[in-house]
């Protein structure tokens, strides 16, 4: 019964797998899963102009940590017509700088300098493949090795591999044609390993075309898959094809012409691509539109006689574009059409003014063929307008006396009128000096009368003053203000009292020095004051003094503040010890 038994269970056995086998060879991705991939597309330019080139690479990833690398085709579709197909190839790891440092594992420490001998710490450089980025850490016991951790996208470590040779990485060099890259650390040491070392699930496949009409386009990368991978379609990267742009310009046959004369405008429009511009081209003054002309050849010729005189502006050439080409409006052309011609000089009421003083700037306009110019002309320091006048029997004027000092290219620009056209006179030459006044005319003491009366041109003066007197403020007044005061080498302002200046007894010299504007020109003024001394006598005649003189300070009754008043005019006296 039991070797029965064994047989019916043999027999079972052998079934299943033979059922095994049936359902592996009809549904094998029942059985074994592919990696799921996942597909982005980007574009070399986000837009580009019809006729250019313009490639669009797409990388397809194995999504699985620590998956394969994905091969085979991608379809790059606009749409859903499909442009070409590319194969999938290995995609290359870059060296980039990150400032910004993930999370780093336990034991190590970020440690990038900006050199094999300096600490000088620096953002660190990172290798870039795929969807991973990978850093080079420095342990925190400073061994000679490297921590290499690889990230995902999200920050999450993924893989991290210890890499012995140095330490204190300044430098990432990646060599193509041996596959490896080299982490460079303190003095001459590294560490390399090959391209096989680090995680790749990636692979790009690129797509170039020039064919691309002029709109906006969707364009997407479909992977088909193959045994290990699924297949899988990006999303929609926006292209924009531009028409070809242009470039107008615009020409006059007769600038200056005279009115009633025609006058070609030619408008040249070139083409920034490899097509010829066609269609037509409008002429315009202002707003106001002149005529129109067709393109050939490139260009456009638009001619009238109508005109009237006076200056035209802006007279531009529109070209309003065909299937390719995109539309463009040349620079603003000036037209004039002359009327009579005016003629216009400069002089001044005088060529070399003082600093603040006004200076007239006198403008003439004439005109040969005859006749008197009317309307308004400019005044021009170089580029700044220093004023406008009306003319009057031909001749305009200014005064101004806010120019700086120097020399200033002075300038008149007639505008014109309706008989007569603009003109501008030559530069001119006017020179503004700075002011060389270091006159006083005022001198005052605080209270005290100078002995001799004030003068400008008199520079030393006296003054008496009795010993109560024991300070003097001074007052000098300039001539002219733009000059600066000091008072015994104190500055002041002019017309300002000085701060009071201690008197002695005997002779005081009090020095007034003035500076004229342009700091040359410099006058000193001198005062010397006399202090006379107190009254003294001796012990006799102090006695005399107090026996007639009862009541010293004048308050009605003689008191201890009489006697000591009287004292303090006493002259010392030495006083001898009796032996």
């Amino acid at each position: 019964m039991d070797r029965f038994f064994n047989f019916i269970e043999r027999i079972r056995f052998i079934g299943f797998v033979l059922f095994f086998v049936l359902i592996t060879s009809m549904h094998p991705d029942a059985i074994f899963a592919q990696n799921v991939t996942t597909s982005t597309i980007s574009s070399s330019v986000a837009a580009s102009t019809y006729g250019n080139s313009v490639t669009f690479t797409t990388y397809v990833t194995d999504s699985a940590i620590q998956g394969t690398q994905p091969s085979g085709t991608v379809t790059f579709k606009d749409g859903s017509l499909t442009m070409g197909t590319a194969t999938l190839s290995s995609t290359a790891p870059a060296v980039a700088t990150v400032p910004n440092q993930p999370a780093v594992p336990s034991g190590m420490k970020v440690s990038c300098y900006s050199g094999p001998d300096t600490f000088t710490s620096v953002d660190c450089p990172v290798v870039k493949l795929g969807d991973y980025t990978y850093w080079a850490f420095s342990y925190n016991d400073n061994r000679e090795s490297l921590g290499i951790v690889a990230y995902d996208s999200s920050g999450t470590v993924v893989k991290q591999w210890e890499r012995a040779g140095t330490r204190y990485l300044w430098q990432i060099t990646v060599d193509a044609s041996a596959q490896s890259i080299t982490f460079w650390g303190q003095g001459t040491s590294n560490a390399t390993v090959e391209w096989g070392f680090l995680e790749n699930h990636s692979a790009a496949a690129s797509f170039s075309t020039s064919t691309l009409a002029i709109g906006t386009h969707t364009i997407t990368a479909a992977y088909s898959g193959e045994g290990n991978h699924t297949g899988s379609t990006s999303g929609g990267v926006q292209h924009t094809v531009n028409p070809i742009a242009t470039s107008t310009t615009l020409n006059s046959n007769a600038n200056p012409s005279s009115y009633g004369n025609s006058v070609d405008f030619i408008a040249t429009v070139t083409s920034l691509g490899g097509y010829p511009a066609t269609g037509t081209v409008t002429f315009k003054e202002g707003s106001t539109t002149l005529g129109t002309a067709a393109l050939a050849g490139g260009a456009a010729t638009f001619s009238t006689s109508s005109l009237s005189a006076g200056t035209h502006a802006p007279i531009t050439a529109l070209y309003e574009g065909d299937s390719l080409h995109s539309g463009s409006m040349s620079t603003g052309l000036t037209q004039v059409v002359n009327k009579l011609m005016s003629s216009t000089s400069l002089t001044f009421s005088s060529n070399t003014s003082a600093y603040g003083d006004s200076v007239t700037i006198n403008a003439q306009v004439t005109s040969s063929p005859g006749g008197e110019p009317t309307g308004m002309v400019t005044f021009k320091d170089g580029i700044t307008i220093l004023g406008i006048a009306s003319l009057s029997g031909g001749q305009a004027s200014i005064s101004i006396s806010s120019l700086s000092a120097g020399n200033h290219s002075i300038k008149a620009e007639y505008m014109g009128d309706s008989n007569f056209v603009s003109s501008a006179s030559s530069a001119a030459s006017l020179e503004i000096l700075l002011r060389s006044n270091s006159s006083l005319n005022g001198l005052t003491l605080d209270g005290i009368s100078l002995a001799e009366p004030f003068h400008k041109n008199v520079y030393t003066y006296t003054a008496v003053v009795n010993n109560t007197v024991h300070s003097v403020a001074v007052t000098a007044s300039l001539e002219d203000n733009t000059a600066s005061v000091k008072v015994n080498g104190i500055a002041v302002s002019g017309g300002q009292m000085s701060s009071p200046i201690e008197l002695q007894v005997g002779s005081n010299m009090i020095s007034i020095e003035v500076t004229a504007q342009d700091g040359t020109s410099k006058s000193t003024y001198a005062i010397t004051i006399q202090r006379s001394a107190g009254e003294r006598m001796d012990a006799a005649q102090a006695l005399t003094k107090i026996s007639s003189m009862y009541d010293s300070n004048m308050d009605g009754k003689f008191d201890a503040d009489d006697v000591r008043e009287i004292l303090l005019l006493i002259e010392p006296v030495s006083i001898v010890p009796l032996p």
